[in-house]
């Protein structure tokens, strides 16, 4: 939606005030679904885009080095057809995730293997209760001949280093991409020891393992086969901050999360009495016309039984069918019988115990978000572009992450056309601000177009969830006001109305307009066309304070966005900062003389001055 846009066509004084045409509402989780599916094509771009979506959700795009794991494998029960050890994964250096190995014992190897994520149960991977026996499910697929890795959430078991939150909203960082690195680090492990076929691996988990069951489906093709159980829905989608991350949700939906694991085989398993209740009439058909529409209609089944939110006996035998079926190359059938399973007791799965401490120098939260901060800040720097290789490569791996962060969407077509006119569009918060611009453009023979940025949009409607979701994560499901005040730039530039076929575009970012012009014309890339771009960034740090956006540092802040060097001249004005690197970019780019920096801020004369060459 374009706010307060005014054309002054060719030589005429007044305003004419012009409103955009309302765009129609976005599709849902349905439609996006039953489009993404129509080719293999067309699904291998959209699980592309779900996967970048996921990433960047969770702070993990670009995606990280993954250092040495330093596996402590330990502490064997020994029983007769299965053994137990002790797991501890260093997946950062200083943060260490711990678990359970379920082995195969008198069968011979390769062994498929299970990751399996334990969801929010009280007791974590201790439970041994009827609504869910976690080490009862370990026993038996080692029993059935898969190698089990039952691994810790953060908070819970023996993963003590932090509670069960943690956050640095700036940097992108929060717990959902804590858990999924850790997820991603368990396959990483499984996939690597001796007896693992690595090409057999399957993800399953209940509740909040759910999740991250369909997450690591979704974001890492290592994973063969997934069964997420009760959790898959299209309305209530996770109630904890290891579920939700800013934008993880806007234009995306957990069925669509679980969607992509095709065309791998998945499984959902619902109750009559959670949330996934809907399951047999609302999501399962969505699924299945997709896994029908890829042609393997055989490798999605849904089951539901009638129970609380469980991951009791009758779930967890459907899902040994299912993971026989399609990593053991087994038969179908509906299930698979667990036979009694002996009570583990504690001492034989804890890893931290006085004789095994948790290792001196183990990180806590201060000590994991300087960490992360500085992995990232020597990612971006060894990223930053130097060349035009090195250009390109940024481009093609930043500019659509800056698109995801900021959840906008650039023109359909590219500003361009056979028509001569001029045109200068100024952003900005306040109307007085447009006069000395507007004066200036009538006499140099310009068109001339204000952009408003100055009143608070009207409520968005929901991209999903139920209420007590939206409430507790809003930036999960809606676009932040940042976000909407650079979809109006890119909304203003793609319009026939503002821009048409006007072939010298100079667009102008005034005060707290100036850092959302900068970040929208980035991430645009090449799909606008702007002759000259000024923008003001002597209140950019205002503009965050009173409209935050999460994650702009895991990019790079405003100068990751710059260093995309989009088509066109930019000048950037008001702000002191180090611009070897930006004019770097530019020289790389065979475009010295497009690049002009001042550290005080420009008046409205000089850009006049600027904008009359």
């Amino acid at each position: 939606m374009i706010r307060s846009t005014a054309i002054l066509p060719l030589l005429v004084l007044p305003l004419i005030a012009q409103d955009a045409e309302k765009p129609s509402a976005p599709p849902g989780w349905q439609e996006r679904l039953e489009r993404a599916t129509r080719s293999p094509e067309a699904w291998k771009a959209r699980r592309e885009e779900i996967r970048r979506q996921i990433l960047v959700a969770a702070g993990l795009y670009p995606e990280f080095e993954r250092p040495p794991l330093r596996p402590d494998v330990f502490g064997k029960v020994d029983a007769e057809d299965y053994t137990i050890e002790r797991v501890s994964l260093e997946t950062l250096p200083g943060f260490y995730l711990t678990g359970s190995l379920y082995r195969p014992k008198g069968k011979a190897p390769p062994f498929p293997a299970i990751a399996s994520p334990h969801g929010h149960w009280k007791e974590g991977r201790y439970t041994q209760e009827p609504v869910g026996n976690l080490p009862a499910r370990g026993i038996t697929f080692a029993r059935l001949g898969f190698v089990c890795f039952m691994y810790d959430m953060v908070g819970y078991g023996d993963f003590k280093q932090l509670p069960h939150k943690f956050d640095d909203a700036d940097w992108g960082m929060g717990l959902l991409g804590l858990q999924t690195w850790n997820s991603l680090r368990a396959i990483d492990f499984i996939s690597a020891l001796p007896d693992v076929d690595p090409k057999r691996i399957g993800v399953t988990g209940a509740s909040g393992g759910g999740t991250q069951t369909f997450l690591l489906a979704a974001v890492d093709g290592r994973v063969a086969c997934a069964a997420p159980v009760n959790m898959v829905a299209a309305e209530f989608q996770g109630g904890c901050t290891c579920e939700n991350a800013p934008v993880l949700r806007i234009g995306l939906n957990n069925v669509e999360i679980a969607a992509a694991t095709a065309p791998r085989p998945l499984l959902l398993i619902a109750a009559t009495g959670d949330w996934t209740k809907n399951v047999p009439v609302l999501e399962a058909p969505a699924i299945q016309r997709a896994f029908q529409a890829l042609d393997v209609p055989e490798r999605f089944r849904a089951v539901q039984f009638t129970a609380p939110h469980n991951y009791n006996q009758d779930s967890r035998e459907t899902v040994y069918a299912w993971m026989a079926r399609w990593l053991q190359n087994g038969h179908d059938a509906p299930k698979v019988e667990e036979p009694p399973v002996p009570r583990v007791s504690r001492e034989d799965l804890a890893v931290w115990t006085p004789e095994h401490p948790l290792p001196a120098g183990a990180l806590d939260a201060e000590s994991l978000r300087a960490l992360l901060r500085e992995r990232i800040t020597a990612q971006l720097e060894a990223l930053r572009p130097r060349d035009a290789a090195s250009l390109k490569k940024y481009r093609d791996l930043m500019e659509p992450a800056w698109r995801t962060l900021l959840t906008v969407r650039p023109p359909a077509a590219p500003l361009g056309g056979p028509g001569q006119r001029r045109l200068t569009i100024v952003v900005g918060t306040r109307p007085e601000e447009a006069a000395p611009y507007r004066e200036a453009a009538l006499a140099r023979g310009d068109q001339f177009a204000w952009i408003d940025l100055g009143a608070p949009h009207p409520a968005e409607a929901p991209a999903g969830g139920d209420a007590t979701q939206r409430k507790s994560f809003p930036a999960t499901f809606y676009r932040t006001e940042f976000a909407r005040r650079a979809q109006d730039v890119l909304d203003a530039l793609g319009s026939p109305t503002v821009a048409g076929d006007a072939t010298k575009v100079r667009l102008i970012g005034l005060g707290e307009a100036g850092l959302p012009v900068l970040l929208a014309r980035a991430a645009a890339g090449s799909s606008v066309r702007t002759a000259l771009t000024i923008v003001d960034l002597s209140q950019a740090d205002a503009a965050l304070v009173a409209h935050p956006h999460p994650g702009l540092r895991r990019l790079g802040g405003w100068m990751g966005a710059a260093l995309l060097a989009p088509p066109g001249e930019l000048v950037i004005h008001g702000q002191a900062f180090d611009a070897a690197p930006l004019q770097a970019v530019y020289k790389a780019a065979g475009r010295d003389g497009a690049l002009t920096v001042s550290e005080a801020a420009w008046s409205a004369e000089k850009i006049n001055e600027r904008l009359a060459r």
